[in-house]
This record gives C-alpha cells, sequence and structure tokens, in this order.
C-alpha cells in the first residue's frame, strides 16, 4: 500500500493508535475530495474498520465495514472491488465475537463473490 497508504504502514509497525488517528482525519477528508462511494474512501474507511477489529473494538469496526458493504453493493460490478474483502472482514469479525455460525457463511459468500468477480478474498 505503501504511499498511498501511510495509514496502513504505520498499522504494520503495529503503531495502531497513530494509524487510526491518521486514517480517520483522511475518512472525514476523503469524501468530500474523492466522493463517498469512491474506491479510495471506502479502501481507507474498510481499513480503520481492520484496525478496530483488531483492537477488539468490534461494534466500531462491524459498523464501518457494513457501511463500506452497502455502499460497494450498489456498485457496478467493475467497480465491486473490495465487495469480497468486506464480506470475508465481517466473518473475521463474526469469529472474532464468538458468532461462528454467522462466520462460515460470511467467508463462503465471499468466495464465491471473489470467484464470480475474478477477484481473490483477502486470506
Amino acid at each position: 500500500m505503501g504511499d498511498e497508504q501511510p495509514g496502513w504502514d504505520l498499522h504494520l509497525q503495529r503503531r495502531d493508535e497513530e494509524a487510526e488517528k491518521l486514517y480517520r482525519e483522511t475518512i472525514a477528508r476523503e469524501p468530500v475530495v474523492f466522493g463517498p462511494e469512491h474506491p479510495t474512501t471506502l479502501m481507507s474507511t474498510s481499513n480503520v474498520s481492520e484496525i478496530l477489529r483488531q483492537e477488539r473494538r468490534c461494534a466500531e469496526a462491524k459498523k464501518l465495514q457494513r457501511d463500506v458493504l452497502k455502499i460497494q453493493r450498489r456498485a457496478p460490478a467493475p467497480e465491486q472491488r473490495g465487495l469480497a474483502d468486506s464480506i470475508y472482514n465481517l466473518g473475521c469479525l463474526a469469529a472474532l465475537q464468538n458468532r461462528h455460525d454467522e462466520a462460515p457463511v460470511a467467508h463462503s459468500r465471499s468466495k464465491l463473490t471473489a470467484d464470480s468477480m475474478k477477484t481473490r478474498a483477502c486470506n
């Protein structure tokens, strides 16, 4: 992600507090610059959700990821780049919250979505 996602670089360095702050500043600006449904805006929002998930702040992470997924589902097929990832991330959140009955369903859906779009779900 490099220069495009300095927040992710901070996250990889385990500097999640700084990464979250940077991402939140970014997602406050991106909807104005790119639009609320732009893939860049959605990626940044999804990355905040991932940081929150890893910090076990599941309710916040789930809300953000569901917001992203809702927008991605409305987009035309070629623009649904992160759809499989978003579904997969919701499955990870379900598993983390011991809602194991929901996790396999989300993971199966992410694989089906990824296969049908010729993309891959995140691992």
